[in-house]
């Protein structure tokens, strides 16, 4: 079995700097990690803007302290339900967009 590694946002982003693009297309646990860590990030962002801890967050999704924190470790998978949960939570919107690979980020918006 493979073993899961949780990286920091910042580490992964180093990691892609060496990879040529082609590698990463053909990576899709790598995409997943990374995809990952980004929403974790985002959601750290949010929980220290609105001054709320693990346990509050917790206590708002009715789930257990245990639940948050291994969410927050990159250890459970996010289900788009949970994502609903989070940002409810943290009165804040979700925004996923999928576009096309080597879409520039200019073109997306």
């Amino acid at each position: 079995m493979k073993e899961k590694v949780n990286k920091t946002t910042t580490e992964l982003l180093e990691e892609i700097k060496h990879l040529p693009d082609l590698e990463l297309e053909k990576d899709p646990e790598f995409i997943e990690d990374y995809t990952k860590g980004i929403i974790i990030e985002d959601i750290l962002k949010l929980m220290e803007a609105k001054g709320i801890s693990k346990s509050d967050l917790a206590k708002k999704m009715r789930k257990s302290h245990r639940y948050i924190r291994n969410i927050l470790n990159g250890q459970n998978n996010f289900t788009v339900k949970t994502l609903v949960k989070l940002a409810s939570a943290l009165e804040s919107e979700i925004l996923l967009k999928m576009v096309l690979i080597n879409t520039k980020y200019d073109d997306i918006l």
